[in-house]
């Protein structure tokens, strides 16, 4: 009895550990939702405030290049018939995905979707062309406008004079701000100045006019509402080239005054430079994370990545796009990431910082055996900092 009663002592000894060990595991994996489409490529996802719901782009993917060579003529027709008959049939659709049940609404044909600051509305960039069959240059975006849906309708609020309009984002006071684009690398698009609708009044206004120095366009790499104005990255080229200028002089910029408010200089080879708003102090990323005016390092210097919305965390993403770590403000690794296959192509923090989103491309890459993959489809997966669960 004795040795029955401690060979059952260490049976629920070893299933009472097997069980912490089997929860423990489950709370270590950070995936907690994901989703894809055989044969959609994923474009830009966005998270709203209550982590409810996602909107992105899906578009079906078209074979080009040398994943088309790959295919035997009587492949490649199906795809032309099928444009043939539908000149939208791979155009970009804005589309609303419910997290808990996963259901899809499409919204509008266009891009780069975001939510608004109450949730009411989505902005976007809408595609005015058909693209089914084409490549995404600047000249089948031309004439995109800024468009805004809610429930009930879809409505234009900003159209472009030259160009096309792109990158909608919620600015200060009640207004959109969106990029100004055009070609910039010979027929490849960028945003080359910063435009702003007020949502009242509808009233549409330029804040950095599009410039040159040596025959090429300033860039605009990134832009944001703060402080009851505007800021903009801009790299200001500062020698002549073909398409892109051999040198740039990286500036953080208030708009539409045009006071610098940081200078980066000259940028070398493969140098990091951003901005971000913390506790409403504005922050650049010049070797180290620093407020204006004050010296203030929150990172280490090596870990230059993607700052969550609350400046808590920084994601960082190595250089062939297939690990992704998640540091804290001492620098701790609290979440280290590898999909089993395909590369990290984009991605966005959830609102309140409890979430990564990342958008895992799976195909158009070589593989380990140095073979090339025809391209099988794109897959949102979202990762949890924190044990906060969907509801």
């Amino acid at each position: 009895m004795k040795n029955l009663s401690c060979t059952m002592f260490c049976i629920l000894f070893c299933l009472f550990f097997s069980s912490l060990a089997c929860a423990e595991t489950k709370k270590s994996d950070p995936v907690i939702w994901s989703y894809y489409e055989d044969g959609y490529e994923l474009y830009a996802p966005q998270l709203s405030n209550d982590n409810k719901f996602l909107t992105l782009v899906r578009k079906r993917h078209l074979p080009d290049g040398h994943e088309a060579e790959m295919l035997s003529d009587a492949e490649l027709k199906k795809f032309d018939d099928e444009v043939k008959k539908n000149s939208r049939f791979a155009d970009p659709e804005i589309t609303l995905i419910g997290i808990k049940d996963k259901s899809k609404q499409m919204i509008d044909y266009g891009w780069d979707p975001i939510f608004s600051k109450n949730q009411t509305e989505i902005f976007y960039a809408h595609q005015v062309k058909p693209i089914s069959g084409f490549r995404m240059l600047a000249a089948t975006m031309a004439g995109n406008e800024i468009r805004s849906y809610d429930t009930l309708k879809n409505e234009t609020i900003a159209r472009p004079s030259f160009g096309y309009l792109s990158q909608p984002q919620n600015g200060e006071n009640n207004t959109v701000i969106f990029a100004l684009s055009d070609g910039v690398n010979g027929d490849y698009g960028g945003n080359i100045g910063l435009g702003m609708v007020d949502l009242k009044t509808k009233q549409q206004k330029v804040l950095y006019e599009p410039r040159q120095e040596h025959k090429l366009y300033h860039l605009v790499n990134k832009f944001a509402g703060y402080n009851g104005s505007n800021i903009i990255l801009r790299r200001r080229p500062l020698t002549e080239g073909v398409y892109l200028a051999d040198a740039y002089a990286a500036e953080l910029i208030e708009v539409p005054s045009e006071k610098i408010l940081y200078s980066w200089g000259e940028l070398k080879e493969r140098q990091d430079v951003d901005f971000r708003i913390c506790s409403n102090q504005l922050e650049v990323y010049d070797e180290k994370w620093q407020t204006l005016n004050k010296v203030e390092s929150r990172f280490n210097p090596k870990q230059y990545g993607f700052s969550s919305p609350n400046c808590e965390y920084i994601a960082s993403i190595n250089e062939d796009d297939k690990q992704i770590k998640i540091y804290s403000t001492n620098g701790e690794v609290i979440l280290d990431w590898k999909p089993q296959s395909g590369r990290i192509l984009e991605h966005a923090w959830s609102p309140d910082s409890t979430r990564l989103v990342l958008l895992v491309s799976h195909g158009l890459d070589f593989n380990d055996k140095g073979e090339y993959e025809a391209f099988k489809f794109d897959q949102i997966v979202i990762l949890s900092v924190d044990d906060i669960k969907i509801n």
